[in-house]
């Protein structure tokens, strides 16, 4: 077993006390929809609840839920059309 972890942790989400980690550099959280065929365009949008269904929280673990994270600020026909949206905002030139 190792030195210096919490057993108090499952072993997935422990971290070795001597590790040298980078700060965290993330400004924001912005959701993209890429329509693969599971969405229906003209369905009820992804940040709607739908009557009497149980909401799951499909998120990352070290988020927490916020129905706002849940609504895309763009919806892409392909993954190749959500890249270059990704590239052009982060600045990215080939």
């Amino acid at each position: 077993m190792q030195e210096n972890i919490d057993t108090e942790l499952p072993v997935s989400r422990n971290v070795p006390a001597t590790a040298q980690l980078n700060p965290q550099t993330v400004d924001a959280v912005e959701g993209i929809l890429v329509c693969t065929g599971v969405y229906t365009p003209g369905g009820p949008a992804p940040e709607e609840d739908v009557e009497g269904a149980e909401m799951i929280h499909h998120g990352h673990r070290d988020i927490a839920k916020n129905n706002e994270l849940r609504r895309p600020i763009i919806i892409c026909d392909d993954v190749n059309t959500a890249i270059d949206y990704i590239l052009e905002k982060e600045e990215f030139t080939v």
